[in-house]
């Protein structure tokens, strides 16, 4: 029997969840669920859609597809304590078995994640992203399509990184630093912000 999952979510991000759990074989989708000032619709994807109030964190897992790291931090705030987050994992990912990867994430298609990687909770790894060896990265990590991140880099929390940017090995990012599209990292980054070129500058 496949275990029951909950989608959080009905954009965009909601349907590439969607399409990763219909390729697993251990779980199904129960229902999506929104907050409850963003109900609209009764059925997405052909699921029901639930509001967040009517969520039982006793009647199956939930992940939280939302693509915005600080606001599924609020999202896991608001949720019952004893939600059970459930990651999800496209088959065709290369994850080494010496790796650990934090509840609630989701991992997309054609990503590699490389060995001794610690990625911390509701992260997301976007399509053909990957972080090399040793890397230590935090909660609610975004890495979006085609993303690099070299061996051995410390990432902190609710770290935003944009499509093909890439990041040399080594480097040191502090939490709540967004990197933008096609950025090219070389140097640490000690203050939030947002960065943008090759080599990347803080931009605000």
């Amino acid at each position: 029997m496949k275990n029951k999952i909950s989608i959080f979510g009905t954009g965009g991000y909601a349907k590439e969840a969607f399409e990763i759990v219909n390729v697993m074989t251990d779980i199904e989708i129960e229902n999506f669920i929104v907050s409850d000032d963003h109900y609209s619709s009764e059925f997405f994807m052909g699921y029901p859609v639930l509001m967040q109030s009517d969520f039982d964190s006793n009647s199956c897992a939930m992940v939280i597809a939302i693509g915005d790291s600080l606001i599924r931090k609020k999202i896991v705030e608001s949720l019952p304590k004893d939600t059970n987050y459930q990651t999800i994992i496209h088959p065709s990912s290369r994850i080494s078995p010496f790796s650990k990867i934090g509840k609630g994430s989701i991992i997309s298609a054609e990503s590699v994640i490389s060995i001794d990687v610690v990625i911390g909770s509701h992260a997301q790894i976007n399509f053909h992203s990957s972080i090399g060896h040793d890397c230590k990265i935090g909660n609610f990590f975004t890495s979006c399509p085609g993303a690099r991140v070299s061996g051995n880099c410390k990432i902190g929390n609710q770290v935003f990184l944009g499509t093909n940017s890439s990041l040399r090995q080594n480097l040191n990012i502090t939490s709540n630093a967004n990197i933008g599209i096609g950025a090219v990292i070389l140097n640490d980054i000690d203050t939030e912000g947002t960065f943008f070129g090759n080599p990347a500058r803080r931009m605000r």
